[in-house]
């Protein structure tokens, strides 16, 4: 595998064709190199493992570095491992390596058994605490002696003596939370562009890692396998005019607005940025503000009332309109400024656009003419004949457009007293519906609420006027003796 941090100038081969500027050489002496992939085809990465031991060496101490590598096609396998600054390799015997400064390369192939092969390297530690790093690639060879179906391996491989280690995880986006999918490392302190805390799911985005709010965006922000998870979800509608209003006809339902869309529906019309509902009417025949109307309350106005009138066309002279005559019905008509201040018959006003008497009637209304003959009932309920003034005093029935009853059938005054004699015209009914003609007719007074003085006779009751049905009564009683009269 090739370090983004180190461009690779050599190449590791064995078991294959090494490519080279000039032609194609079999080489089965490794080279300095962090990567076998250059020159190798790889189908898939081997697996790759590197332990030393003592896990907890001391400063001046001898480590082994134990490096096994394992795939299903390994015939034969080759190293190349570069160390620290500090320290010194030493290879043991009988291993097939070369040490060459900081680079440790075999010089001939490992066989493998059962797809694995295994290589030991010594290093020796400084004399003070610290912690290195080996990068370490190796490939995994199928032994066709060519450079293609082979399997290429790299890592990391770290260890620290003579303090409490630290297991760092590269942060590569520096958002404070590593991965160890790229790389782990053992150290006495804390490094930059590595963290103590594991778990990133994606190194190329700072604002992705466990913790992080998730945001509508497509992607799992929080590293909890799930995306856009408890995401709201509405309507957004383009907005092409870019004036913060959108189009009702293109919506999207989304958990957040898309590029070129807003929260609302608002806009009149998408296709001009100078039309929309924040934007101010001017006289141009049309509607800048999107409420419906055009040119609202920019042309010149005059006139109150009825009489109100805005100008025809822009900038031009405004005419008010005609007064009307007043009328009860809620409106400045005659455009004075008052409504509803005439408009009704003499004797009436207006009152919620309706035509009513300018004052309260009283419960009777006193009559301007001479009433007629009425009767008034006893105290004890019996009904009594009629009590008349002189004979010339026009009745009801004169008023209200009916022939006078003639002075042969008229009511003589009753005698007070004196018992009305049977024949001489009939009685107003009892209350059970029978004549009693030994009734005596008392003349009301005023004091007992009687007529007031010029002779008009109103029928008392006792404790107040007379009601509504007793008027009937009266009535029906009068139209029959003026039939009864007539048919005499």
């Amino acid at each position: 595998m090739l370090s983004p941090q180190i461009p690779f100038t050599s190449l590791l081969a064995f078991g294959g064709a090494f490519l080279l500027s000039l032609g194609a050489h079999a080489r089965e002496r490794g080279i300095d190199s962090l990567t076998c992939r250059g020159c190798h085809g790889v189908n898939e990465d081997a697996d790759l493992q590197a332990q030393f031991s003592p896990a907890e060496p001391e400063p001046d101490d001898d480590i082994t570095l134990t490096i096994a590598l394992s795939a299903p096609e390994l015939q034969t396998a080759g190293l190349a491992i570069q160390g620290p600054e500090t320290g010194e390799f030493v290879v043991p015997q009988g291993q097939p390596l070369t040490i060459a400064g900081r680079w440790v390369t075999h010089n001939q192939p490992v066989s493998g058994s059962s797809g694995q092969a295994t290589f030991e390297v010594m290093w020796r530690s400084p004399d003070t605490p610290g912690a290195v790093q080996f990068n370490v690639a190796a490939l995994a060879a199928n032994g066709d002696r060519r450079s293609t179906g082979d399997r290429a391996a790299f890592t990391i491989a770290s260890v620290a003596y003579g303090c409490e280690p630290l297991t760092l995880y590269q942060d590569a986006d520096g958002d404070g939370v590593g991965s160890s999918d790229l790389s782990t490392i053992l150290s006495c302190e804390l490094r930059a562009g590595y963290s103590t805390v594991d778990g990133d799911c994606d190194e190329s985005r700072q604002t992705t890692f466990p913790g992080a709010p998730e945001m509508c965006n497509g992607r799992d922000d929080n590293c909890d396998g799930e995306i856009d998870e408890n995401a709201t979800y509405k309507d957004y509608y383009l907005d092409s005019d870019g004036d913060g209003f959108g189009d009702g006809n293109f919506a999207m339902h989304d958990c957040a607005p898309p590029l070129g869309y807003v929260d609302n529906a608002l806009d009149c019309h998408d296709a001009d940025g100078s039309v929309h509902p924040d934007a101010p009417e001017v006289c141009d025949y049309a509607d800048n503000n999107c409420d419906g109307r055009v040119d609202d309350g920019v042309r010149e106005r005059c006139g109150i009332g009825l009489c109100l009138r805005e100008s025809e066309f822009c900038g031009a002279q405004c005419i008010a309109g005609e007064r009307l005559e007043e009328r009860c019905n809620g409106l400045d008509d005659d455009c004075d400024g008052e409504i509803d201040e005439s408009g009704c018959a003499e004797g009436e006003q207006c009152v919620d656009r309706v035509c009513v008497p300018a004052t309260a009637s009283p419960d009777v209304a006193p009559s301007t003419s001479t009433p007629s003959p009425v009767v008034s009932p006893s105290p004890g309920g019996a009904t009594v004949a009629p009590v008349t003034d002189a004979p010339s005093t026009p009745s009801p029935a004169t008023s209200m457009g009916q022939q006078p009853v003639p002075d042969d059938v008229a009511p003589r005054p009753a005698v007070p007293g004196a018992e009305t004699p049977q024949g001489s015209g009939p009685s107003a009914p009892s209350p059970s519906g029978s004549s009693s003609p030994g009734n005596v007719v008392e003349p009301a007074s005023p004091s007992a609420g009687g007529p007031p003085a010029g002779g008009c006779l109103v029928a008392q009751r006792q404790g107040g006027a007379l009601s509504a049905s007793v008027w009937l009564l009266l009535g029906l009683w009068w139209r029959r003796r003026k039939h009864r009269a007539r048919e005499a």
